[in-house]
């Protein structure tokens, strides 16, 4: 019957939140890439509202597991991370799977920008002209928080 919590949405609901929070996604940020409210992952996770079954195969997808992980026992750290085809090399420099890692929490997709392009300005120009072009960075962030405003 619609409307009538089961055992089963509030394992589906729970199963959603642990693997949302391993993957350090913010209930905004799932719920921009189903397009739905955050109330609504909200109420998904807590049961109250059942998930069909589209909706389960896009909240499979955005949290890169299978549908079937949301009703069984396979723990959360079980499923490969999503950045898991960036598993460290030893060709990397240190500090480049701490930085995907901070680089895929940020929300706001104007400041994922300014951060590749900041890197990618970085890495051609040297490290001479660092100063510079932090300079600029900053200076960018400072009119995109005052444009905000």
């Amino acid at each position: 019957m619609p409307g009538i919590v089961t055992e089963v949405d509030l394992i589906v609901g729970e199963r959603i939140r642990i693997r949302r929070e391993h993957l350090a996604m913010s209930e905004r940020q799932l719920a921009s890439i189903l397009s739905v409210t955050p109330e609504e992952i909200e109420a998904f996770e807590s049961g109250a509202e059942r998930v069909g079954a589209l909706r389960l195969a896009q909240t499979a997808k955005a949290l890169d597991a299978p549908v079937a992980y949301f009703f069984t026992g396979a723990s959360a750290t079980d499923l490969p991370s999503p950045h898991a085809h960036l598993a460290p090399s030893q060709h990397w420099a240190p500090g480049v799977s701490e930085l995907v890692s901070a680089y895929s929490r940020l929300e706001r997709s104007q400041l994922r920008d300014a951060v590749l392009k900041l890197v990618a300005n970085l890495a051609r120009e040297g490290q001479a002209a660092a100063p510079q072009i932090l300079a600029k960075a900053a200076a960018r962030v400072r009119r995109s928080r005052s444009q905000a405003h």
